[in-house]
């Protein structure tokens, strides 16, 4: 059924490049229109930066606790990083929560829409190994409101994740660099301040509804 769908359709739409690359491999199609997904730019928004000095670095972690999710990373980045650092973490679909196996660590169960926002508002950087995304939205969301994200340089996240621009890429598997990515980010305030503002820029420029809706209108006329 999914080929004839593809063999009768006039465009084929996908969120990400990575999609269309799968799409390709798969099924061998190549005529492939890339349109990110979009946010609502006005409800992600930063908030001004407290001027009081944090005892700890807070990352946030949201998405499920499994293994595509990185989680099993979280757990021995969290370890290996020690009291300076904070890990908030939420779980979307699923209610159950494996315990928290390093002391710095924070479940948060399930968060309203509004509770997720002001997470990613008052955190320092997100903290996203997951190791498949066929979009991004956690990481997008987390940019959206200025924030640093570290995150797997894997399937759709590159396209989000501008590296050393927008938040710091990392091997999967690599735990050693996103420890250090956390340590270089925890001790130059400066970095994180411009990552964050980058990300800010780079979500309301690329990925706002706006701009992206524009796009399918566009390729409508076409079709039209």
């Amino acid at each position: 059924f999914e080929r004839m769908s593809f063999r009768h359709a006039d465009s084929i739409i996908t969120v990400s490049r990575a999609t269309a690359d799968s799409l390709n491999r798969v099924f061998g199609i190549s005529h492939v229109s890339v349109i990110h997904n979009w946010i609502d730019t006005g409800r992600f928004v930063p908030i001004p930066a407290d001027k009081a000095a944090a005892k700890t670095f807070s990352l946030l972690y949201v998405g499920n606790q499994t293994i595509r999710k990185g989680w099993d990373q979280a757990l021995a980045i969290m370890a290996s990083l020690g009291n300076r650092f904070h890990l908030y973490a939420t779980s979307g679909l699923r209610g159950r929560n494996p315990p928290a196996t390093a002391h710095n660590i924070t479940l948060l169960g399930r968060l309203s829409a509004e509770e997720l926002v002001s997470r990613y508002q008052s955190c320092d950087a997100l903290l996203f190994p997951s190791r498949y995304e066929v979009f991004g939205y956690v990481a997008l969301e987390a940019m959206a409101c200025g924030k640093p994200v570290i995150a797997a340089n894997n399937s759709a996240l590159p396209e989000v994740v501008l590296d050393g621009v927008t938040g710091i890429l990392c091997d999967p598997e690599d735990t050693a660099c996103y420890i250090a990515a956390c340590r270089s980010l925890e001790q130059n305030p400066e970095q994180r301040i411009s990552l964050g503002n980058n990300a800010r820029q780079h979500a309301v420029s690329s990925f706002s509804e706006d701009v992206l809706v524009q796009k399918y209108i566009s390729l409508y006329n076409q079709l039209a």
